[in-house]
Formats: structure tokens, sequence, C-alpha cells
């Protein structure tokens, strides 16, 4: 039996051991709405095997650099089977996510908000009119709004706003952040995380077919 089936027969039982339940126990799910609402389309993407690592590229900037590693290693960690990995790469014309402090949005794009005290956030990607294809890279901006960027306070809202956004790049799309608690880290004003329900949504995300694909 291979590794993949390993996982999904994994997943099925969990699905099934939650399915026998007290039925008594709180209706909190222990996952959240994960999918882009494009239209009257909902659609899911995760980076398929072949594309890892995802390449990304970051102003070298108030400790941004800093902020996105610690970011790609907090995602990392949530995965049991090393089904996503990123780098961060020297040359943004190869990057499949461009971070940045003024990274102009590209135009007809599906823009992915969140704010956070001090600063705020934004991710977006080309709308996929063509063969369900998101054209990279995905563009992440960092908005700062605090009078001093060097601050303990800027500094803490950059790291947890970089993490959050990578959130959205690594397939986590939807924009309304519907259904999602305070603790989590893809909350809409994330305060702390990843949360047991982030790391349990992006274990499902990774477990189902992707309906977008990403290319150059």
């Amino acid at each position: 039996m291979s590794a993949r089936s390993n996982i999904l027969l994994a997943v099925a039982a969990a699905v099934a051991a939650g399915a026998c339940g007290d039925i008594s126990s709180p209706s909190r799910s222990d996952f959240y709405e994960w999918r882009a609402v494009i239209g009257t389309d909902s659609l899911t993407f995760h980076w398929l095997e072949s594309s890892l690592p995802v390449r990304i590229w970051v102003e070298d900037s108030l400790g941004l650099s800093e902020h996105t590693a610690a970011g790609i290693e907090t995602w990392k960690e949530q995965f049991l089977y090393g089904e996503w990995d990123a780098v961060i790469v020297d040359d943004s014309s190869t990057a499949d996510v461009v971070i940045g402090f003024s990274i102009i949005s590209a135009i007809r794009s599906v823009k992915l908000f969140s704010a956070a005290p001090g600063c705020s956030g934004d991710t977006s990607f080309p709308l996929p009119v063509v063969n369900s294809t998101i054209t990279l890279p995905f563009r992440v901006r960092i908005t700062n709004m605090n009078p001093d960027p060097t601050s303990p306070e800027a500094q803490s809202c950059f790291a947890i706003t970089v993490a959050h956004e990578l959130g959205h790049t690594i397939g986590l799309l939807n924009r309304a952040h519907t259904g999602t608690e305070v603790t989590d880290l893809m909350f809409s004003d994330p305060v702390s995380g990843p949360s047991a329900r982030d790391r349990i949504t992006m274990q499902r995300l990774y477990h189902l077919d992707s309906d977008l694909t990403a290319s150059r």
C-alpha cells in the first residue's frame, strides 16, 4: 500500500471516529472553510508535490526576511508528512510567492485581506480565467501603520501578519475568513496561532483534490 493510501485511510478513520462521538458534543467545528469563492464557484487549491519547494522572494527590510523564514517553519510544522515546503530565493523573477511592503497587487486579482494591531496584509493572485490555472506569483503586501516600524509591537505585528498571509498562499484561500475563531492564525484579525483548527484545516485541504493549478 502506498504512503498516500495510508494517509487517506488515516484521514477516513479519523472522520469515522468523529462520526461515532457523543451526539451531545459541542457543534463547534474542528476545521473551517478554506475554499475561494469566485463567481458561483467554490474552488480549492494546494501545491502539488512536483511544485515543491515553493519559491518565495521577500523584501529584505525591517525584519521581513526573518519573519518569512519563521512563518515557513511554522506552517511546515502543521503537516504530518511533509506535504508542503518552501524556500526563500534571491531572484524575484523565479519566485512563486513575492512578499514586500510596497508591492502593487496584480490587476483583476482575488485579494485576501487580514489586519493585525499596527499593520495589515493582503495576498492576491490573478483570476483563473483559463483552465482553472492561477498565474504565479502570489503577491503579498504588508502595510505598516505603526509610527515606529522597528518597535517590538510593530515587529510582532509583521510576524503574525506574514504568517497569516503565507497561509493564504499555501491554500487557505477563503477571503471572508468565514467560521474562524479569534485563536486561529487565519482569523481576520490574528493575534495568535496556528491553532489546532488551522492545522486540521490545512491537513484536510492537502488530502483532497485541487480544483486549481498554478503555473508561471
